[in-house]
């Protein structure tokens, strides 16, 4: 069986000009568990969404979850730099500012990465959370961040 499987490979490698083409191989998600409460564009000075922010409540654990997955405009499968921040705020309703609590702060500083950055995991029972995320591509710098949000 293994030398038919060998010999069929062989044909086709052979009308293919000796080039065996294997699809590109696929990127999974990121995993934070709950439901998806809010996503954010994290957009250039010219609008261009180089990256989304998808961000996680459970009710089971209490935790926020974030990742920031860069676009195909935003270099989507090529390393480059992509940040994101998700912070447990002193706030517990929704302001401008976020107090990050000490200790609580999960930031994954920009660092090079081909798909997404996170996912960043935080508890914040009776709090708020900030969100905040980059994406850098070809020079050209996209960011994105909020107050102190989703409390509760």
């Amino acid at each position: 069986m293994f030398k038919k499987l060998a010999s069929i490979a062989a044909i086709v490698s052979s009308i293919a000009g000796g080039t065996v083409l294997a699809a590109p191989a696929a990127h999974a998600e990121p995993l934070c568990s709950g439901s998806v409460i809010d996503t954010y564009d994290v957009k250039d000075s010219w609008g261009t969404v180089a990256s989304t922010i998808t961000l996680f409540y459970d009710p089971a654990t209490r935790n926020n979850c974030a990742y920031n997955s860069a676009t195909s405009a935003g270099g989507a499968g090529s390393p480059h730099g992509i940040g994101l921040t998700l912070d447990a705020c002193e706030e517990t309703s929704p302001s401008d500012n976020c107090t990050p609590i000490a200790g609580q702060a999960k930031s994954d500083a920009k660092s090079t990465y081909s798909w997404y950055a996170g996912p960043l995991t935080v508890y914040a029972p009776g709090h708020c959370v900030y969100v905040s995320g980059s994406n850098n591509y070809n020079h050209v710098l996209a960011t994105f961040s909020t107050g102190a949000t989703h409390c509760g």
